[in-house]
């Protein structure tokens, strides 16, 4: 009887143990919530990306470090409490992004195309910005993205605000 009780006790620990493993590998997979990020060009297109908000410095440190691939409408905002002159490098990044500076009305103010993987060169503009949108690589000449588009992300960036 002792036998089948612990027999018993021992498969209901391994389905829990199943149970909570698949559980978590689920949510991991599932990764951060997405926010829909617009960007406006001058001539009027519009594209739509899902991004990842890095807006704690905890966030913001990690970015897009060890992603070994991003879907091809994914992407990254960083949002900052205040605009400043910022550069980022590509230090265990796997993977080439594009970075689009933005400025406090939502205006791109200077792109980097395609930062090399891992790099530690400094990437960026002396021009104060508030936040920094990172895509995949090659997206923003892809698109015809340029300096003077407009980035929308609420609650940060919202039509008519600029």
């Amino acid at each position: 009887m002792l036998k089948r009780l612990s027999v018993a006790a021992t498969v209901v620990l391994a389905l829990v143990f199943v149970a909570a493993f698949s559980m978590r590998g689920t949510a991991e997979m599932a990764g951060p919530p997405l926010k829909e990020l617009t960007i406006v060009t001058a001539k009027n297109d519009t594209y739509h990306f899902s991004v990842e908000i890095a807006d704690t410095p905890t966030s913001r440190e990690m970015g897009l470090m060890f992603r070994k691939d991003m879907a091809v409408d994914g992407g990254m905002f960083f949002w900052f409490p205040s605009s400043q002159v910022r550069y980022f490098w590509m230090k265990n990044t796997l993977i080439p992004l594009d970075m689009l500076f933005v400025d406090d009305s939502g205006a791109i103010v200077h792109i980097v195309d395609s930062a090399i993987p891992q790099s530690l060169t400094p990437r960026g503009t002396n021009i104060p910005t508030r936040a920094v949108v990172e895509l995949l690589g090659g997206t923003a000449k892809k698109l015809g993205l340029a300096v003077g588009d407009h980035v929308f992300c609420a609650p940060y960036f919202v039509p008519g605000d600029n």
